[in-house]
């Protein structure tokens, strides 16, 4: 679970969206025994049910060999490494997706503040995301003067050049 969660901390720091992808058997094994560590629950899993066998983008799937593991969300079912089309002569990987997938696009890095204020909370949260599944990276304390480089959903990013993010709640703006 440490890989994954330092994994998802090096991903999200880069303005990307981090979900899990393993094959079904490692889930179960390797990651739901420390689902409650887990940050992140979107996976995207691997069980190819017919095994070796050749299938095509059309194939009919067995929904009863759809991939679940409790707790765990499902993006998406990589059905087969054998996978075939027109006009492409080798394996393909083959998935359907049940939610969509997005890629955000890293911004450029803001490193002139754009507001100050202070923290109006005994004890407020930095995060590595601006939001509550963010790793929780330290703590800033009642009456710390913050420099904000970035406003995104209420948040701010108070590290010049990290991905650092406290809840815009908590922050009082000067003036």
């Amino acid at each position: 679970a440490f890989f994954v969660i330092a994994g998802q901390r090096e991903i999200e720091s880069a303005g990307l969206q981090f979900a899990i992808y393993s094959g079904l058997s490692f889930t179960k094994t390797y990651l739901l025994p420390y689902i409650n560590d887990l940050n992140c629950k979107n996976v995207w899993t691997a069980r190819y049910y017919l095994g070796d066998q050749v299938m095509y983008i059309n194939s009919e799937l067995n929904e009863a060999k759809k991939p679940t593991v409790p707790g765990f969300n499902l993006l998406g079912w990589q059905y087969s490494s054998k996978g075939q089309i027109d006009g492409y002569n080798g394996n393909l990987d083959l998935s359907i997706m049940y939610q969509p997938v997005s890629q955000t696009i890293p911004q450029p890095v803001v490193n002139t503040p754009i507001h100050t204020g202070f923290c109006n909370t005994h004890s407020l949260r930095v995060r590595s995301a601006p939001n509550t599944d963010g790793a929780i990276l330290g703590y800033l304390t009642e009456g710390m003067k913050i420099s904000i480089y970035e406003e995104k959903n209420g948040w701010y990013r108070i590290s010049p050049n990290e991905q650092k993010w406290a809840s815009g709640k908590y922050i009082k703006l000067d003036s």
